[in-house]
C-alpha cells in the first residue's frame, strides 16, 4: 500500500506549445441581433489552409436531387457530442471530422446533402436561431486521422467549399441541422473529411446542443475541434501552429449523407508504352476536381461516376511524358492513351577547389525528377548516366573542408556537361586560443580546425524553451553523446522570460554501459556567469575525459529556460533518445525529453560542447595537390580590450605561421592594460577564416607580493594562517592563499595595483590586519607579518556547592545535547525529549495527511511533531514506502505541508551559555520531492528566540532530496544562545529531521598553554592543568557571596582573569572545629539534639542554601524538637551583643 497518491502537477512546460482547454462557464450570454460583421475573404497562403483558391479555380458539378442516404455512425456516445461538428458555446467554432470508407460502405457517388441529429437541452435561447453563418466543406482523402503525427488537420487546400450561409436551428428532440449543398460533391469510393465552421459571431448560446455521437476507439483520432470567443481560425497559418491544434474529445458526430447515384457520365481506358506493354500506377486525374485514381497491372483505369462535360485528363508515371488531354465525357466514355518513354541523358562535371586544383572524393548529388549520387574522382570529374529528362533538377556538392554549394540544371540532351564547379574552402577558424604570461612575455596557444570536434545537435534557430517549475537546482536539462571524448569547453542558449538568468550551474555527468546519463557527476560548477538570448560559453579548468560518453546538462536556482531549436535545418533534424532531463540529479532519474507527454518535440535542445579530436595532431600540409583542405597557415594580431569589433585597430604581430603557437615578445613594451589576441585560419587563395579571439590578459596592472608570516612563539606555527587581500574599491579584487611551509612564507602573483586591507588568520592566534597597504605602483612588494598567540581566557565558569559547604569550580566545559526523539510520544506535537525543545508555529495552517492511514494529531495544525511510521493505523509499511523510514530507532521530528501557502515553522534550542564555539548537526529529508522538495533555513540568536532574532546561515534555503537521509553541520558562534531549524517549504509534502546534535568539544591546550591560575575573593590560591578546582568550607566566607577566577598562563603571558560569583550557605566550620561556647549534642541527629551555650543568645539554624529555618532565643542549654527537616548539613548560628557562635549539625534520617 502507497503512503498517497502522488499528485503530479505541471513538470515540465514547453512555453511555445499549448492545448487550446475549453471550459464551460456559468453565465448565459445571449443576444438575439440578426446582424454580424462582414467576413472579409481570406488569401491563400501555402502552408495552411485556402479558401479562395477553392471558390477559383475548382470546377463544380451541377446538383442533383437525392436519391439515396448513407447514415455514418451508431450513437454509441451515451452523451452525444457538445463539440462536433459544432460547438455552440463559443463565439466560433471549426471541427473536422474523418469518415472511413469501410463505414460508408459505397461506391462513387454525388452527395448532394448533409445532415446533422441533435436536440436542445434547455429553453435558455430562441426557439428558433436563424442568425448564425456556417460553412462547410468536404475533400475525399486518403489520410484516416487527425493526430498530431498527422499534421492535426488536414490542409483547407484539399478540401471543397460546398455550402456558406445561414442554417437555421430549432430547439427540442430530434431536430436536424441540414446543409444543402451549392454543388453535388463527387465521392470517389474512400474516405471523406467534413470541416464544418460556425463563422464568429456576436452571440453566445449555452453548449446544450448535443449531436448524435459515436465513440471512437483509443488511439483512434478522426475528429478535432477548435474554439475561440473571439480569433476565428486562421487559414494562413500552418496546421500545427500551436495557437490553433485544438483538441480531440474520443467521439464523432453521427451524420446522414443524402447522395445522387443516378450517374450520367464515367470514364475509362488502358494505359500503355510503346511497346504496347500495361504502365502501372499511373495517375490520373481530373483538372478542377479532386478525382484521382491509378491504373492497376493491366494498366486500366476508371471513374465509374462523374457528370458529363468537357474535362482536362491528365495522365503522369514514373519513366514517362506526361500527358494532359481534353475529352468529352458522357456516358461510359472510353479512352486508351500510350505515353511515351522519358529520355534519359549523361551528366558529366568536374570539381575545383579555389586554386584550380582537382578535389578528389567530392559527393554530388542531383534531386528532381528523380535523384542520382556520384563521386569525383583524382582529376576531379564525375559522370552520370542515365539521368531523366527534366528541367528542375539541383546539383549539390559537398566535401569535407569545402562550403556546400548548389546548382540548377537542365537535363534536355543525351550529353550535358556542367561548367567547372569550384568549391570555396570552409573556412573554418582555428579554436581555444589560450594567452597565457611567461616572464615579460606573451605566449598564444591554438588548436587548429582539424583538432577540434563539436558536440551538436541543434540547428542553431530559438523556437521554445524549457524549465522546471518548482525544482529549481535539482532539476537538470542537457543532451547525451555517445563517444569517447576529451572536453575543453561547453555553451548553451538560454532565453528570458520574467527573470534574467544571470547565473547558471554547469554539468556534466557520466553514461552508463547503455549510454544512458547517471548521477554520477564528472563535472560541476555553481554560478556560471550567463547572458540570455545568446549563446553563452564556458572553459572547464581542467579537460575532461570520458571512454563512454558524457551528457552536458544545466541547472537554474528558479525556472530554467534552456532554448530549443526550431529543427528548421535539415542538418540537424530532431533525435530521439538523446535530450534528457531529471526532476532531481541527485536520484538518477533521468527522462528522456520526448516521454514527458509534452507532444511532439520540434528541435533539440540548444546545448554543445566542444572538445579535442580523437587522434590528430596531424602536421599542415602545404604542397599536395590533393589536399583534402586547404589551410595554409595562421596569423596572429593583438588588440586592447573593446576593440573586438574593430579588427581595423588591431596589431598584426605575425603571418605565415604553420606552428600552432606564437610568443609576443613585445606584449611588456605595451601601455598597461587589457589585451586579446585574434588567430585567423589563411586558406588557399589568400581566404580568411573568422578569428578565434583569446581570453583577456593583462599587462603592467599586477604586482607580485611576497609575505613572510611568523608567530610570536618559541617555533614559527604559521602553519596553517590564511591570509586574506580585499582591495578597498568595494571588493572588486580578492585573494586568498594558506601558508603550506614552516618558515611561512607565501607569494601571490598577479594581484592586481591598488589599495588593499590585509587579513591573516590562524586558530590560537589574535588576528592580524592592515588597512589600506599600497600595492599600486611597484611591480613587487614583500610584508613581514608577525601573529600574537591569542591568551584566551578560561570560559563557561560554574561552581558546585555541596553539603559540607566546599566548592568544585569548573572551567571550559560544555554539556552535549543528543536528542533521536525516541523518549517522546508518539505523534505529539511540540515534542519534548532529552531537553526542553522551543517551537513557533508562525503560518499556523491546517496540515496535509497521509491517504489510508491514521494517527493522533492528522492533519492539525502544527510547527512540529512526533512521527513514527510503525505506529500508524494500520502501521506504514518501510518495505514499499522506503522514503518514510527514520534514520534511526523508530520516531523522527516532521513538519507536515501546509494545506495551502507556505510552511513557516520553528524548531529551536533551548537557551545555550556554551562559551565557546560549537558543532549543530543533524539528518534531514524530504519524504518525496513531489510535488515539491522541502526546503530548510538554519540560523542562531544571540538575544531571543522569537523568529525576528534569529540571524541565516543559510540565506539561500537548502533544498532537502528524498532518495536517502543527508547529514548537515553548521559551526555556530560562541555568542549564540539558540539555534533553529525553519521548514520554509511551499508545496512540499512531509520534512523529515531525526538525531539532533549540539556540541563543543573541550578546548585542546595549546602548545604554549603552560596551566590555570585559580583565585578566590582576590587571593590568588593555586596552579592546575585540570579544568575543576576545589574550595574547601574553611576558605569559604559563610553566609555571603563568594568570587572566584580563572587566568590561562601561556609562555608568551597570561590571559585576563574570568570571574564567577557564588553563595555560600553557614559558617564554613567543619563538624570537628566546634566553638567554645556552645555545645551541641547528639550530632550527628534525627532532629531531636540539646543546645548548650555559655550564655544568653538568639539561636537560628540555617540550611545549605542559606533559608533559616528555626528561630529562638535560649539561654543556658535547651532541648530542640524539629520535624520535617530534610537530611543534610544545617549551621546553627548563635547571636549576642558581644559574640557570635556556630556550630553545625548533621541531620539523618
Amino acid at each position: 500500500m502507497n503512503v498517497r497518491q502522488k499528485i503530479v502537477v505541471l513538470m515540465m512546460v514547453l512555453v511555445s506549445f499549448s492545448y487550446q482547454l475549453t471550459a464551460q462557464r456559468n453565465e448565459i450570454i445571449l443576444s438575439n441581433s440578426k446582424t454580424r460583421k462582414t467576413e472579409k475573404p481570406v488569401s491563400e497562403n501555402a502552408q495552411g489552409f485556402s479558401i479562395e483558391k477553392n471558390r477559383q479555380d475548382r470546377q463544380y458539378i451541377p446538383s442533383k436531387d437525392v436519391t439515396g442516404w448513407i447514415s455514418i455512425g451508431t450513437g454509441s456516445s451515451p452523451w452525444g457530442s457538445y463539440n462536433y461538428p459544432i460547438d455552440m458555446y463559443w463565439n466560433t467554432s471549426l471541427s473536422q471530422s474523418i469518415y472511413t470508407a469501410e463505414e460508408i460502405n459505397h461506391g462513387p457517388c454525388a452527395i448532394e446533402q448533409i445532415i446533422y441529429n441533435y436536440k436542445t437541452l434547455t429553453n435558455n435561447y430562441p426557439s428558433i436561431i436563424d442568425t448564425e453563418q456556417f460553412r462547410l466543406w468536404i475533400g475525399n482523402t486518403n489520410q484516416s486521422s487527425l493526430s498530431e503525427e498527422a499534421g492535426y488537420w488536414i490542409p483547407s487546400s484539399a478540401l471543397t467549399l460546398v455550402y456558406e450561409g445561414i442554417v437555421i436551428l430549432e430547439s427540442g428532440e430530434d431536430q436536424e441541422m441540414v446543409f444543402e449543398l451549392s454543388q453535388p460533391f463527387i465521392y470517389n469510393g474512400g474516405n471523406i473529411c467534413i470541416m464544418v465552421e460556425h463563422v464568429l459571431s456576436p452571440n453566445q448560446f449555452q453548449n446544450h446542443f448535443n449531436f448524435k455521437a459515436s465513440n471512437l476507439a483509443e488511439n483512434d483520432v478522426r475528429a478535432r475541434v477548435f474554439t475561440s470567443f473571439e480569433t476565428s481560425f486562421n487559414f494562413s497559418l500552418p496546421g500545427n501552429d500551436p495557437a490553433q491544434t485544438g483538441m480531440t474529445l474520443g467521439n464523432i458526430a453521427d451524420v446522414t449523407l443524402g447522395i445522387n447515384t443516378l450517374a450520367e457520365g464515367s470514364l475509362a481506358g488502358t494505359i500503355t508504352n510503346p511497346d504496347g506493354e500495361a504502365i502501372e500506377n499511373v495517375q490520373v486525374s481530373v483538372v478542377g476536381t479532386d478525382l484521382l485514381t491509378y491504373s492497376d497491372a493491366q494498366g486500366y483505369y476508371s471513374f465509374p461516376f462523374i457528370a458529363p462535360g468537357n474535362y482536362t485528363i491528365n495522365y503522369a508515371a514514373f519513366g514517362y511524358v506526361s500527358s494532359s488531354m481534353n475529352i468529352e465525357i458522357g456516358n461510359n466514355t472510353i479512352h486508351d492513351l500510350t505515353l511515351d518513354f522519358l529520355p534519359k541523358g549523361m551528366v558529366q562535371g568536374r570539381i575545383l577547389d579555389n586554386d584550380n586544383n582537382p578535389i578528389e572524393g567530392a559527393n554530388i548529388t542531383l534531386n528532381g525528377y528523380a535523384s542520382y549520387n556520384a563521386t569525383s574522382n583524382e582529376l576531379g570529374n564525375f559522370s552520370i548516366p542515365d539521368v531523366y529528362y527534366d528541367n528542375d533538377y539541383m546539383a549539390s556538392i559537398n566535401k569535407n573542408g569545402y562550403q556546400d554549394k548548389s546548382t540548377p540544371l537542365s537535363v534536355d540532351s543525351p550529353l550535358e556537361i556542367m561548367p567547372d564547379i569550384f568549391l570555396d574552402d570552409q573556412l573554418e577558424a582555428p579554436s581555444k586560443a589560450e594567452a597565457t604570461k611567461s616572464g615579460s612575455n606573451a605566449v598564444v596557444t591554438w588548436l587548429s580546425p582539424s583538432e577540434r570536434k563539436i558536440y551538436r545537435r541543434d540547428g542553431g534557430t530559438f523556437l521554445a524553451q524549457i524549465g522546471h517549475n518548482f525544482n529549481e537546482e535539482l532539476a537538470v536539462f542537457g543532451q547525451v553523446f555517445r563517444e569517447a571524448a576529451s572536453l575543453y569547453q561547453m555553451s548553451w542558449y538560454t532565453k528570458y522570460i520574467d527573470q534574467a538568468h544571470d547565473f547558471v550551474n554547469v554539468f556534466v555527468f557520466a553514461l552508463d554501459n547503455s549510454g544512458n546519463p547517471t548521477n554520477t557527476i564528472l563535472f560541476e560548477q555553481e554560478n556560471v556567469p550567463n547572458v540570455d538570448d545568446q549563446w553563452t560559453s564556458f572553459t572547464f579548468p581542467d579537460t575532461i575525459t570520458t571512454e563512454n560518453g558524457f551528457m552536458i546538462a544545466l541547472s537554474y536556482a528558479g525556472r530554467l529556460e534552456l532554448g530549443i531549436d526550431a529543427g528548421l535545418d535539415p542538418e540537424y533534424p530532431y533525435v530521439n533518445n538523446v535530450n534528457w532531463v531529471s526532476e532531481d540529479y541527485t536520484t538518477g532519474a533521468f527522462v528522456l525529453m520526448e516521454d514527458l507527454g509534452l507532444g511532439p518535440i520540434p528541435g533539440n535542445l540548444m546545448i554543445r560542447a566542444e572538445g579535442y579530436k580523437i587522434e590528430t595532431g596531424e602536421k599542415i600540409q602545404f604542397t599536395s595537390l590533393n589536399k583534402p583542405k586547404s589551410l595554409n597557415s595562421y596569423k596572429v594580431y593583438r588588440f586592447e580590450q573593446g576593440q573586438e569589433q574593430n579588427p581595423d585597430q588591431w596589431t598584426l604581430l605575425a603571418q605565415d605561421i604553420t606552428e600552432k603557437s606564437f610568443t609576443d615578445e613585445s606584449f611588456s613594451n605595451v601601455n598597461p592594460g587589457w589585451y586579446r589576441y585574434a588567430v585567423v585560419s589563411v586558406y588557399s587563395g589568400g581566404l580568411e577564416s573568422l578569428p578565434a579571439l583569446s581570453n583577456l590578459i593583462e599587462n603592467g596592472l599586477t604586482a607580485q607580493i611576497t609575505f613572510n608570516i611568523t608567530t610570536n612563539t618559541n617555533t614559527n606555527e604559521s602553519m596553517g594562517a590564511v591570509i586574506n587581500l580585499t582591495s578597498n574599491n568595494g571588493g572588486a579584487n580578492v585573494y586568498s592563499k594558506t601558508v603550506d611551509n614552516e618558515n611561512g612564507v607565501v607569494v601571490f602573483e598577479g594581484v592586481f595595483k591598488g589599495i588593499y586591507d590585509i587579513s591573516v588568520t590562524l586558530d590560537r592566534f589574535d588576528d592580524y590586519t592592515v588597512q589600506d597597504a599600497d600595492f599600486s605602483e611597484n611591480p613587487s612588494y614583500s610584508m613581514d607579518c608577525q601573529l600574537i598567540e591569542s591568551l584566551i581566557e578560561p570560559f563557561n565558569l560554574e561552581v558546585i556547592v555541596n553539603d559540607d559547604f566546599s566548592a568544585l569550580l569548573k572551567w571550559n566545559h560544555t554539556e552535549d545535547i543528543t536528542e533521536n526523539f525516541e523518549s517522546c510520544n508518539d505523534f505529539s506535537i511540540e515534542p519534548q525529549g532529552v531537553v526542553k525543545w522551543k517551537y513557533i508555529d508562525v503560518d499556523n495552517a491546517t496540515t496535509v495527511g497521509i491517504n489510508n492511514f491514521e494517527y493522533l494529531n492528522e492533519n492539525e495544525p502544527h510547527s512540529f511533531m512526533i512521527f513514527n511510521p510503525s505506529q500508524t493505523t494500520p502501521p506504514i509499511s518501510l518495505e514499499l514506502n522506503p522514503t518514510i523510514a527514520p534514520n534511526s530507532g523508530d520516531k523522527y521530528l516532521v513538519s507536515f505541508g501546509a494545506i495551502s501557502g507556505q510552511n513557516d515553522d520553528y524548531f529551536i534550542t533551548p537557551e545555550l551559555n556554551l562559551g565557546q564555539e560549537f558543532t549543530f548537526k543533524f539528518a534531514a529529508k524530504s519524504f518525496d520531492t513531489y510535488p515539491a522538495p522541502n526546503k530548510i533555513m538554519v540560523g542562531y540568536s544571540i538575544t531571543g528566540c522569537l523568529p525576528e532574532d534569529f540571524i541565516w546561515l543559510t540565506e539561500t534555503p537548502v533544498i532537502l532530496p528524498a532518495d536517502h537521509w543527508y547529514e548537515y553541520e553548521y559551526q555556530i558562534i560562541p555568542e549564540a544562545k539558540y539555534v533553529c531549524i525553519r521548514n520554509v517549504s511551499d508545496g512540499a509534502y512531509i520534512l523529515m529531521i531525526d538525531d539532533v546534535e549540539l556540541f563543543a568539544s573541550q578546548s585542546t591546550k595549546s602548545k604554549q598553554l603552560v596551566n590555570y591560575k585559580v583565585y578566590l575573593n582576590d587571593e590568588f590560591v593555586g596552579e592546575t592543568n585540570d579544568f575543576t578546582y576545589t574550595f574547601e568550607a574553611d576558605d569559604l566566607l559563610p553566609g555571603q557571596d563568594n568570587e572566584a577566577g580563572v587566568q590561562s598562563v601561556y609562555s608568551t603571558g597570561e590571559s585576563e582573569i574570568t570571574l564567577i560569583s557564588f553563595y555560600v550557605g553557614g559558617t564554613g566550620l567543619s563538624e570537628s572545629k566546634a566553638q567554645s561556647g556552645i555545645n551541641v549534642y547528639p550530632n550527628p541527629s534525627d532532629g531531636n539534639f540539646t543546645i548548650s551555650l555559655d550564655g544568653k543568645y538568639e539561636v537560628s539554624i540555617i540550611n545549605s542554601i542559606g533559608v533559616t529555618v528555626y528561630n529562638k532565643t535560649i539561654a543556658g542549654h535547651e532541648q530542640i524538637t524539629i520535624d520535617g527537616l530534610e537530611a543534610g548539613c544545617y549551621v546553627i548560628s548563635a547571636r549576642s551583643d558581644n559574640k557570635v557562635l556556630n556550630q553545625i549539625i548533621v541531620i539523618r534520617k
